[in-house]
């Protein structure tokens, strides 16, 4: 297990709960939030990123998890467009999932989607679900899953449930701080046809249905 110091992407451990980054859902602000204005006596610690929660220390096992789920459709244009967006900056390794799906970054989305399903799919579950039980456990059991659409108020309210004092600096970072890590693009919809919108509600239906998501056309 390989504990971080300065990491972004990062497992986040507390005397109080444990924080599990799921790539892509607004665990970039939240992480930098927590980081920021937690109190010395939360002992915050720090795993890499890729860590789920299955693995999380003995120490701290016992302690309430949560992390963060995002509408299928949205969540992968955004997965497509932020390691498009790296791969030309020469950081996205070519072995990557991304790589290999959109042939090096020269597959437009629906493309790359249609091959990443091909390439990852297992059990029937597409590549989002199964990055969701990764990280989550099977079924998302071993976390308090919250919506990534409500990410500030889902985020404050459940910390406050907890016996924990929330600082007022922290409250205020939560409904007032920028987003960090968005990628230049428009409303997810514009780039889905008709195929690769039915790929989705079909390999991501369980996700799709607990959480109540739907597609949601936006005209521009």
């Amino acid at each position: 297990m390989c504990l971080v110091q300065t990491e972004k992407l990062a497992m986040l451990l507390t005397r109080h709960f444990v924080f599990v980054h799921m790539p892509k859902t607004g665990g970039t602000f939240l992480n930098e939030v927590i980081r920021e204005h937690a109190p010395a006596d939360w002992d915050l610690q720090q795993l890499e990123s890729h860590t789920p929660a299955a693995q999380v220390p003995a120490s701290h096992a016992n302690l309430p998890m949560f992390g963060f789920v995002r509408n299928p459709f949205d969540w992968y244009v955004s997965w497509y467009f932020y390691h498009h967006e790296k791969y030309v900056l020469g950081e996205v390794a070519p072995g990557h999932q991304f790589s290999k799906a959109s042939q090096n970054s020269e597959l437009p989305f629906c493309e790359m989607l249609q091959r990443l399903m091909t390439i990852y799919l297992q059990d029937g579950k597409g590549f989002y679900t199964q990055m969701l039980e990764e990280k989550f456990g099977a079924n998302l059991a071993l976390v308090n899953v919250l919506r990534t659409e409500t990410l500030r108020s889902d985020a404050l309210a459940w910390l406050e449930q907890l016996p924990i004092a929330v600082p007022k600096s922290m409250v205020h970072a939560l409904e007032k701080n920028p987003g960090v890590n968005k990628s230049q693009r428009g409303h997810y919809s514009q780039y889905y046809d008709d195929q690769t919108r039915s790929l989705i509600l079909s390999k991501e239906n369980d996700v799709i249905r607990r959480f109540g998501y739907i597609f949601e056309a936006k005209c521009e």
